[in-house]
């Protein structure tokens, strides 16, 4: 099994453990069909699946169970497994427990928990998404004599931080703004009350 890169105190900075994240990326992968390769404990052969769909409900990840039904056996009689991917040329890792046989769509398929923490290692500092990948994010901020929180596209999102696009001249958003009781809502995910701070502000006019 390579060595997985979350071990390596180095690398502490890039692990995102928080469910919402996890899901979100997760959803990226599936939604770009991206292969993963599993490494199991005493096997030298790699598994190559993709992942189907997630249960949101259950917090399970669908995995095709491939054309070989011994390697899927194999993933249900280990108890850890070592997933790699690489998602536009960031390198993703994570681990699962065993796998549980089950059909999905009447196909053989394979269920596994969400993890509880992956590693995403790019240029940037944090792991960053392009939001429309997987879900219509939106911040929504409350504005000042406004029945109504202003909707704010979100452009991308990342561990830290999110870039969003304000079509609105009532918003200040010069840097060191504090916007309080905002809701960074993300369908699918869920809704997280927050405030943010301004970083950066770029002016774009057609």
């Amino acid at each position: 099994i390579p060595t997985t890169i979350g071990d390596d105190p180095g690398t502490k900075r890039y692990i995102v453990d928080t469910e919402a994240n996890i899901i979100a990326i997760l959803q990226i992968l599936a939604s770009e069909n991206v292969p993963l390769t599993i490494f199991q404990q005493g096997h030298t052969q790699p598994v190559s699946t993709r992942i189907l769909d997630i249960n949101l409900e259950f917090k399970d990840v669908i995995l095709e169970a491939g054309p070989d039904p011994t390697l899927a056996d194999g993933l249900c009689n280990t108890d850890e497994l070592h997933v790699f991917a690489n998602q536009q040329q960031v390198k993703i890792e994570f681990k699962l427990q065993r796998a549980r046989p089950m059909l999905f769509q009447g196909k053989p398929a394979l269920r596994v928990g969400v993890p509880l923490s992956l590693v995403g290692i790019e240029r940037r500092e944090n792991y960053r998404a392009k939001t429309g990948e997987f879900t219509a994010a939106t911040l929504l901020i409350p504005i000042a004599n406004r029945t109504e929180p202003l909707a704010c596209r979100i452009v991308d999102i990342s561990t830290t931080g999110c870039a969003i696009e304000v079509a609105s001249t009532k918003l200040s958003v010069d840097p060191g703004t504090i916007l309080s009781e905002c809701v960074l809502d993300m369908p699918g995910v869920g809704k997280v009350n927050l405030s943010v701070e301004i970083r950066h502000s770029s002016d774009f006019r057609e």
